[in-house]
């Protein structure tokens, strides 16, 4: 679940400091721009395809993606600052909501198993 995370706000960050819509970003990979919003909020994962061609197309490097830090990735772009505090607070909700859902997978886990040694 962590890798999905790091590639979404990978993916939400290079765009903003590409400064490009997720409509422009959706054409460029050949997605609708729903599909491409999925990516970034780890709804979906993207394909490998995808993300090799959205790096060519963008110019980021593939260890960007695993390696790289979102927030500084905003801190650098050339945004109103207003904009800087709207784009890590998305970030944050991002991780809030992906840390959720993997402590209610865990929880969903764990009672099942209960469940199951109790038959």
């Amino acid at each position: 679940m962590q890798e999905r995370l790091q590639i979404a706000q990978m993916l939400y960050a290079q765009r903003m400091l590409k400064k490009k819509t997720q409509t422009q970003c959706g054409q460029k990979l050949g997605v609708t721009f729903q599909q491409f919003q999925k990516y970034e909020k780890a709804d979906n994962g993207i394909p490998s395809t995808k993300l090799l061609l959205f790096c060519k197309k963008f110019k980021v490097k593939l260890s960007e993606f695993q390696d790289g830090d979102p927030y500084s990735v905003i801190e650098a772009a050339p945004i109103h600052p207003m904009k800087k505090e709207e784009c890590f607070e998305r970030l944050s909700q991002l991780e809030t909501k992906l840390n959720r859902k993997e402590q209610d997978d865990k929880s969903r886990s764990e009672e099942s198993m209960a469940g199951q040694s109790i038959s």
